[in-house]
This record gives C-alpha cells, structure tokens and sequence, in this order.
C-alpha cells in the first residue's frame, strides 16, 4: 500500500523544497521516538509525511492519529489500518489509545497527528488540541511541528502538470518532567500548545510563500515535469547504445 501512495505522489507532486532543522535530523538520524505535529491542509498529509522521511532514508515505523469518522467505512477502515492509521476520538480521548501511543513511543517509533482537528489554510485565531502534547508528554519524547503546503488536491490531471510539495519541519519541543499537579500540567501543556501553533503558522506561510529550493540533500534532485524524467531516461539509454557501439 505505502508503494502505491509513493508512486501516486510521484506522478503527480514534485518537490519544491524540503527543510530540516538540524536538531529534528539528529532525531531522526539516531532513531529516537517522537511525536509529529503537523498543519492539516489535505486528508493525504499522513502519506506525504511518510514519503517525505522515507525519500530522506529516514524509514521509520509512522502512526498517524485520525479521527474516529473515517473509521465507518469498513473497506476504508482496513485500509487504514494496515497503514498504521489509529482512529481516535477527538472529543472524547480513549485510555485505550493513550496507552497505544505510549506503547508505540516506547518501541522507538513515530506518532503523527494534527492538533488543528479539521483541514484549513488559515492559522490565525484558531485553538487546537492538548492531545499531541499530552501523548508527548506520558512518553516523555520530543514534539516537532511540520507544515506541508501544496497537498490540498490530487486529480489526474496532475499526472500532467504535478502540484509543488513543499515540507517544513520546525524546531523541536522537549518537555518538562515530573509534574504531578493536574492543573499546572493542563497548564503547562497549553504554554507548550501555544508555542506549538506560533510554530505551526510560521512554517505553513513560509512554505506557501518560499520559492528558494533548500533541501538537506543537495545531492536529491527533483524534475519539475514526468515527461522531463521520461526524456531524460531515454536519453541516458540513447547515449549508453551510442557508446557500446563506438567501443
């Protein structure tokens, strides 16, 4: 399933660019556990973020919290299921699946989810949810904020004139330990919910804004156009005929 995502944002997305920040690389280089917040701009933010870590070599087990809704449909239900998707109730957070989450941290793995709760374009003024950082918190691991920009639609025509992708990931959030009082942490976990969607709106206007491509791998290239890959292949196969023949 993960190969037909990937090759469907191949056909049809081409990277702008992608920004690291270096503490997030160290993270992700030394496998530790982490919990991803991210802007919601399109229901297949959870298989470009995938596609982003793998396409980096960062290929790491990543579970993505969704709401409970998309779980009715029984065809779409396994489906996403067995592409590690979690279904969770947003008003009403089960134990069960802070226990999940935990149990996922532990084995070293990556949690994503969106603590805006709907898909939007617009970070001003909008609240969003403690679930993220409470689940960060239990597991005591870091929370790093990402917006991906230009995933809003996907139609078949972008076969033929691909969507810019561009991803920003932010500064990690390392937390604070051992507090005991419920409401200093229900406190504490909105100053870091704060933080979290000052860093939220700052990356998603500075990924739909930037034109700079600054990516961590400079040896990556990307192709602005499928029919540029397919002409470029082809003359790779002319010129390796042409030089066995000259030989």
């Amino acid at each position: 399933m993960n190969f037909l995502s990937n090759t469907l944002i191949k056909l049809t997305h081409y990277h702008d660019h992608t920004l690291f920040d270096r503490e997030v690389v160290s993270i992700f280089e030394s496998g530790s556990p982490c919990v991803i917040v991210s802007t919601h701009t399109s229901s297949l933010d959870g298989a470009f973020l995938n596609y982003i870590l793998n396409k980096y070599g960062y290929i790491r087990n990543v579970y993505f919290l969704t709401k409970i809704e998309v779980f009715k449909n029984k065809v779409l239900s396994y489906i996403l299921k067995k592409n590690k998707y979690i279904p969770l109730d947003r008003n009403s957070p089960q134990k069960d699946t802070l226990n999940i989450c935990n149990e996922i941290l532990n084995g070293g793995n990556i949690i994503a989810l969106s603590p805006v709760g709907k898909r939007t374009d617009n970070y001003d003024g909008i609240t969003i949810k403690r679930g993220g950082v409470h689940i960060a918190y239990k597991a005591q691991v870091p929370l790093i904020p990402i917006a991906i920009a230009g995933a809003m639609k996907l139609k078949f025509f972008h076969i033929f004139k691909r969507q810019v992708l561009s991803v920003y990931f932010g500064k990690p959030i390392f937390l604070k330990r051992n507090i005991t009082n419920p409401k200093e942490l229900k406190q504490y976990e909105e100053t870091i919910n704060i933080e979290i969607l000052k860093q939220l709106s700052e990356l998603h206007s500075f990924a739909i804004n930037s034109k700079q491509e600054t990516e961590i791998n400079p040896d990556i290239m990307y192709s602005s156009n499928i029919f540029s890959e397919f002409f470029k292949y082809l003359l790779s196969i002319t010129i390796g005929r042409w030089l066995k023949v000259m030989n």
